[in-house]
């Protein structure tokens, strides 16, 4: 892929600066190979023109600038952004059956839904938006949205690193990747999100 070609071939001059601009527009919606920029950045690693450690800390917050623009970009535009979903979401396969549905889920699990979405293609860009739209407190969204940003921003670049020379093999499987990934943020999260409920719920408690 082009864009691919373009990373690397700058790699060694704009390396973090390009990773930061393609995560951030990859996740506030633009056509920007994500996982092909994550695993390409983390083989330009390998081959020293940046170095791993930096590397991960610029995806992750290429990956959160992305996110939240999306998120306060629906916060801000609430009633435009749902009324476009329902007319024009069946140009992205999303029926408003299925947007009243996505909606519906967000309200009532707005911790799980936007964690768990960093890991879906086609639900990366759009549920930032939605959590916006929906009147998701920015803290929930933030700190959801930071841990699947960390793993996402982590992981993959390990993997292009680790497995650099074999960079084509391991392309074609991500979804594999991404299924081995969804497990071990699951068994970490778990109790990560049973502790942050357990003591939202003891402030309740505590105020008179």
């Amino acid at each position: 892929m082009p864009i691919i070609n373009w990373l690397l071939q700058y790699a060694e001059h704009l390396g973090y600066l390009a990773v930061y601009g393609l995560l951030t527009g990859s996740s506030f919606g633009l056509p920007v190979p994500e996982d092909a920029t994550l695993l390409v950045a983390g083989y330009a690693a390998s081959q020293h023109f940046i170095k791993l450690p930096f590397l991960m800390i610029v995806a992750v917050l290429g990956i959160l600038t992305g996110d939240n623009l999306g998120y306060w970009l629906g916060r801000r535009h609430r009633d435009n952004i749902q009324n476009f979903l329902f007319r024009h979401g069946h140009k992205i396969l999303l029926t408003p059956e299925k947007v009243n549905k996505i909606y519906t889920t967000f309200r009532k699990h707005p911790d799980w839904t936007i964690f768990l979405s960093r890991f879906v293609v086609g639900l990366r860009f759009i549920a930032p938006l939605i959590a916006g739209s929906s009147g998701m407190r920015w803290r929930e969204f933030f700190f959801f949205n930071l841990i699947g940003a960390v793993f996402v921003g982590t992981l993959i670049p390990l993997a292009g690193w680790y497995f650099g020379q074999n960079l084509a093999a391991i392309s074609g499987f991500v979804r594999d990747f991404y299924l081995i990934i969804t497990i071990i943020v699951i068994a970490i999260a778990v109790p990560l999100v049973f502790l942050y409920k357990r003591r939202k719920a003891g402030r309740v408690q505590s105020q008179p």
